[in-house]
């Protein structure tokens, strides 16, 4: 089952909350925020596609979505809630913006699951976010991560996320600027 929100509709609540059938949404263009439980429980969605105007997950939005493999980042978002993505499987984010643009994501605690997914970008780019104000990046040539921005870094030890590793890199770089490491 699949729903498209059309660009008309400006507010998304729970609506879709527990619905145990949807495999994949696509969130019009009227949507900025994607409300508390909007997705949570939907155990069969696997595909989330947001239109661009997107600027915040709201708690709890996609808890328990266990089959979750591709989600297309807003370039607007700018704050994910609260658990948004708890016990969620880790997507594999497409980010259609400049890998900078993710620094300008705030994400709040108990969403592992959001941050350990790998980011594919438009230009061919590998990475992800990495904290709050930071960012890593694949080099397939080097094997090289490099670890960039002005924020905090989460723990070094996220770097064994199931993203960051299967690429095993050979190098790891922090580029000046990370303020520090938890």
């Amino acid at each position: 089952e699949s729903v498209v929100i059309p660009d008309s509709v400006t507010e998304l609540g729970s609506a879709f909350e527990a619905c145990k059938s949807l495999k994949r949404v696509v969130i019009g263009e009227g949507i900025t925020k994607i409300g508390n439980y909007a997705f949570s429980d939907c155990e069969s969605l696997s595909t989330v596609e947001m239109s661009n105007n997107v600027t915040e997950i709201g708690e709890n939005a996609f808890e328990d979505c266990k089959k979750l493999s591709k989600f297309r980042v807003s370039t607007s978002l700018k704050r994910v809630k609260a658990s948004a993505f708890t016990r969620a499987n880790p997507p594999t984010l497409i980010f259609s913006g400049e890998k900078e643009e993710l620094l300008n994501i705030y994400v709040e605690s108990g969403n592992s699951a959001f941050v350990s997914g790998v980011c594919y970008f438009d230009n061919g780019e590998i990475g992800g976010i990495y904290g709050n104000g930071s960012i890593w990046c694949y080099d397939e040539n080097t094997s090289t991560v490099t670890i960039s921005g002005e924020g905090e870094m989460y723990s070094y030890a996220t770097l064994r996320y199931p993203g960051y590793k299967k690429f095993n890199p050979k190098n790891t770089v922090f580029v000046d600027g990370v303020r520090s490491i938890s």
